[in-house]
C-alpha cells in the first residue's frame, strides 16, 4: 500500500520516460485523488535531444479512456533535463471497507533518432497501486475492562473522521439493547445494577460492546466490538429481617401456654425460621443456617428443628441464608429463655416403726415416714404429685398410703404417719415424685419389730421378730470362739472372719476352703453388701436382704452396632441383668457407626426389663435414651460406655 509510486522505461543508455504519481486521501469521502505526471528525462552531459517537432503523449487510469496530449517540442532536451511532458489528475474511490487500488499505464511518440538508434512510440508497462486503506469503521475501546455493576466508565470510538457518530449497543448473556446513538469521540455509561438479574448463579459476566460507524450521510459504514467483564459487588447479597423461634412440640406449647417459649432444658427441641427470605437481582435461596446450643443446622427448605437443648437461660439462636450466587445474608439473631429442668428427685425417704402420734417405737404397727423431694418449678409451671406406696415383702401388689399434690414451690418435705404395718413382718415403701415429664421412685424398707428373742414355728429370731430360716438375725453376731459354718451340702466353710476397712469393723465373711467365690458369704453392719453367690444360691443377710447372683443376658442390637471390638479381651462383653429389687443395670463398651434416633434403634430391649418413663443417661461417648417402649438410642456414632446405666421396671 502507497500514496505514491512510478513506472520507468529507459531509452537507450542515456534517456527514459516516467510516469511518476502521489495521492492524497479523504476519510469523509472514502476516497483518494492521484496526479500522475509523465517526464522524458536525459540522465547524463550527452543526453541532449534536439527535436521541435510534434509529438503526442498519452496516459491512462483503469483501463479507462486515454488522456492524449500533442504539442511541438516535446521530444528536445538539455543535458541531465527532466522534462514534464504530460500530467492528469483523477480520483479513486475506495471500498466501503477503506481498500482501493488502481492500474495506470502509458506512451510517449517520440519519434526521433538517438545515438544511431530510431526510437518511435515508447511503451510503458501497465501495472497496479495498492493506495492505503481509508480508516473506515470506528474501534471502540474502554477506559476500563473490568467494571462493578452500578459503576460508570467510558466507551471511546476512536472514529477516523470528526464527520463520523456512532451508535452504541450492548450484548450481556445474550440479552441486546441500546446504549445510546449519535455518539462521536466518547460515552460514560453506567452498567445498569438490572444486568445482575442475568447472572443469578454466578457473579461475573461476560458482555460485548458494539460500535456502528455512521458517515455524514447517516449511512452504515460498519461495526467493530470490544469485550469487558460485569462483577456483582460484595454488597449484593441475599437479605431476612428475622430469625424465629417456635417450639417443636405441641405438648410443651400447650404447658407453658406459649408457641415460642420459655423452653425447656433436655425437653425443648426448637423450631427455627427466618422472615423474609429474599434473593438479591434474580438469585434463589439455596440454604438457611442456623446455630443455636453450640450447634450449627443447615436445611434447604426454610424450616429446621434442632436437637434437644442442653444449655439454660438465655440462649442465642442465629439464622442467615445462603442464595445461588453462593453469598450470605447478614445474621439475624433472638434470644431464647430456656428454663433449668431436671427430673424430680428424693432428697430423703426415711421409713421407721412408730406408734400412730409418730412417736417412734421399735414394737410400733405403725410407719413413721421422713420423706423430701425437690423438682425444677419451670416458673412455677410444674406441678408434682407425691405418692407414698407400700406392700407386704414378698408380695407384689403395691397399696397408695399418701397422696399429696405437692405444686409448682420445687421443693417439700414432711413427715407423716401410715399404718398399720405388723410387727412381725416386714414392708417395702415406695415413694414418686411425679412431675409434668417425669416420675422419680425412691425404695426403702420397714423392718420386722425390734426384740431381744422370738420364737416361731420353724425358727428363732434373735433381735428382731422371727419371719424365716432356723436362725434370723437382726444386728451384730458375735462369736468368742472358734465358728463353724456348713454351705447347705454339709461342707465346712472357713471360719466366719472380722472384716475392718481402715480400722473399722464393717461385718463379717466367710468362705470356703477352695476360695472359690460362690462360697462367699459377707454379712455387714452397714447393710451394705458384695456378695457374689453362685447362680441359684440365694444369702439371707442380717438386715434381711437377699441377694442372687445375678443372671447375665446378652442385648440384642440393630443398625450395625454390636460389642466393642475389642469386647472379648480387655473390655469384656456388653451384657445386663436384673436384681432382685427389679433395677436393671447395662455394663460394657459398645460401638456403631450410626447414631439413633426414634426410628433407628440401638438396642431393644425385651419386656420385663423396660422402664416405666423414658430415662436419659449421659455417658462417655454419647447420651443414650431408652424409651418405656424398651429402645435404647445413641445421640452419637462411635464407642459408648454402658457402665453406670440403671434404672427400675415396674414390679
Amino acid at each position: 500500500m502507497a500514496l505514491s509510486g512510478s513506472i520507468v522505461q529507459n531509452v537507450g543508455s542515456r534517456w527514459r520516460v516516467v510516469l511518476e504519481w502521489t495521492a492524497t486521501q479523504s476519510v469523509a469521502n472514502n476516497q483518494s485523488y492521484v496526479n500522475a505526471k509523465m517526464y522524458w528525462e536525459s540522465f547524463d552531459a550527452y543526453g541532449k535531444v534536439n527535436s521541435t517537432a510534434t509529438k503526442e503523449v498519452a496516459i491512462q487510469y483503469n483501463n479507462g479512456a486515454w488522456d492524449i496530449k500533442t504539442a511541438a517540442g516535446l521530444a528536445g532536451l538539455s543535458a541531465y533535463q527532466k522534462k514534464l511532458i504530460h500530467e492528469k489528475n483523477f480520483t479513486i474511490n475506495h471500498n466501503l471497507d477503506g481498500t482501493a487500488s488502481f492500474s495506470l499505464d502509458g506512451y510517449f511518440d517520440v519519434n526521433v533518432t538517438l545515438s544511431g538508434v530510431y526510437y518511435g512510440r515508447i511503451d510503458l508497462a501497465q501495472q497496479n497501486f495498492t493506495l492505503n486503506t481509508i480508516p473506515r469503521s470506528s474501534t471502540p475501546t474502554l477506559n476500563d475492562y473490568h467494571v462493578w455493576y452500578g459503576d460508570s466508565f467510558i466507551i471511546y470510538t476512536n472514529r477516523a473522521s470528526s464527520s463520523f457518530t456512532h451508535r452504541l449497543r450492548y450484548n450481556f448473556s445474550g440479552n441486546i439493547g441500546t446504549i445510546a446513538t449519535g455518539v462521536t469521540t466518547s460515552y460514560t455509561w453506567v452498567l445498569p445494577t438490572s444486568f445482575m438479574n442475568y447472572i443469578p448463579n454466578a457473579t461475573i459476566d461476560n458482555g460485548t460492546i458494539y460500535c456502528d460507524t455512521y458517515d455524514s450521510g447517516g449511512s452504515l459504514i460498519g461495526t467493530k466490538t470490544v469485550t469487558m467483564k460485569g462483577y456483582v459487588p460484595s454488597n449484593v447479597i441475599p437479605t431476612i429481617t428475622s430469625v424465629n423461634a417456635t417450639e417443636y412440640y405441641q405438648a410443651y406449647k400447650d404447658f407453658m401456654a406459649s408457641t415460642a417459649g420459655p423452653y425447656i432444658q433436655g425437653k425443648s427441641k426448637i423450631n427455627m425460621t427466618v422472615s423474609n427470605p429474599t434473593g438479591a437481582y434474580g438469585s434463589t435461596i439455596e440454604s438457611f443456617i442456623y446455630t443455636v446450643d453450640g450447634k450449627t443446622y443447615t436445611v434447604g427448605n426454610g424450616v429446621g428443628v434442632s436437637n434437644y437443648i442442653y444449655g439454660s437461660g438465655s440462649l442465642t439462636l442465629t439464622g442467615k441464608i445462603k442464595d445461588s450466587r453462593g453469598r450470605e445474608s447478614t445474621i439475624k439473631s433472638t434470644i431464647l429463655s430456656v428454663l433449668p429442668y431436671q427430673a424430680p428427685k428424693v432428697t430423703n425417704f426415711i421409713i421407721q416403726r412408730a406408734n400412730l402420734d409418730g412417736t417412734l417405737n421399735d414394737l410400733g404397727d405403725y410407719a413413721k415416714v421422713t420423706r423430701a423431694g425437690t423438682w425444677s418449678d419451670l416458673g412455677l409451671r410444674n406441678n408434682v404429685d407425691i405418692t407414698l406406696r407400700s406392700k407386704a415383702r414378698g408380695t407384689t401388689t403395691w397399696a397408695t398410703k399418701d397422696t399429696l399434690a405437692a405444686g409448682t414451690s420445687g421443693n417439700h418435705s414432711d413427715v407423716i404417719t401410715v399404718g398399720t404395718y405388723a410387727v412381725i413382718s416386714s414392708f417395702d415403701f415406695r415413694l414418686d415424685l411425679v412431675d409434668q415429664f417425669n416420675t422419680t421412685l425412691s425404695l426403702a424398707v420397714l423392718s420386722t419389730g425390734l426384740v431381744t428373742m422370738s420364737w416361731g414355728k420353724e425358727g428363732v429370731g434373735i433381735g428382731k421378730v422371727w419371719e424365716e430360716g432356723t436362725l434370723d438375725v437382726g444386728g451384730r453376731l458375735i462369736s468368742r470362739g472358734r465358728q463353724q459354718v456348713k454351705n447347705p451340702s454339709g461342707t465346712e466353710l472357713e471360719a466366719l472372719t472380722e472384716y475392718f476397712v481402715q480400722g473399722v469393723r464393717k461385718g463379717w465373711i466367710g468362705f470356703g476352703s477352695t476360695g472359690n467365690q460362690e462360697d462367699i458369704y459377707f454379712l455387714s453392719d452397714s447393710g451394705h453388701v458384695t456378695l457374689y453367690p453362685a447362680t441359684g444360691k440365694e444369702v439371707i443377710l442380717a438386715n434381711d436382704a437377699r441377694i442372687r447372683q445375678h443372671d447375665y443376658l446378652n442385648f440384642n442390637f440393630y443398625n450395625g452396632w454390636g460389642h466393642y471390638q475389642g469386647g472379648t479381651g480387655a473390655y469384656g462383653t456388653a451384657r445386663f441383668y436384673k436384681t432382685t429389687d427389679n433395677e436393671v443395670v447395662f455394663e460394657g463398651l459398645i460401638e456403631g457407626t450410626t447414631s439413633g434416633s426414634s426410628t433407628n434403634e440401638v438396642i431393644r430391649l425385651p419386656s420385663g426389663y423396660r422402664p416405666e418413663y423414658r430415662k436419659l443417661f449421659a455417658q462417655w461417648g454419647a447420651r443414650v435414651d431408652i424409651t418405656a417402649g424398651g429402645y435404647v438410642h445413641c445421640d452419637t456414632a462411635g464407642t459408648v460406655s454402658l457402665d453406670g446405666v440403671r434404672f427400675r421396671v415396674p414390679s
